[in-house]
């Protein structure tokens, strides 16, 4: 029998002072939270409450790389294309090419 990979569960962190520039280019900003605190306050809490055995990575996130990915791909700049990408990022790592 193969042994199964473990999957990660990918989630974006944010940088503090690139915030700002998410909101003004996210095409959903009206779903994201006004101020990165309350954004850091919420992850944080939706960390906590997964089970320990989901093993989460915080995936460093720089919001201009992002732009220039979403310019790139033809995608916008959308929950759904920020999801995308951080899962690009893991498989990236990881070694896995699906371009």
């Amino acid at each position: 029998m193969i042994p199964t990979p473990k999957s990660n569960l990918g989630v974006a962190w944010y940088r503090r002072e690139q915030w700002e520039l998410l909101k003004q280019t996210a095409a959903d900003a009206d779903v994201l939270e006004d101020t990165y605190d309350e954004w850091l306050t919420h992850a944080k809490e939706t960390l906590a409450d997964m089970p320990a055995t989901l093993p989460v990575v915080k995936i460093d996130f720089d919001v201009q790389e992002f732009n220039q990915w979403c310019d790139q791909s033809g995608k916008e700049r959308t929950g759904d294309s920020r999801s995308e990408y951080v899962t690009w990022l893991m498989q990236k790592q990881d070694g896995i090419t699906r371009e």
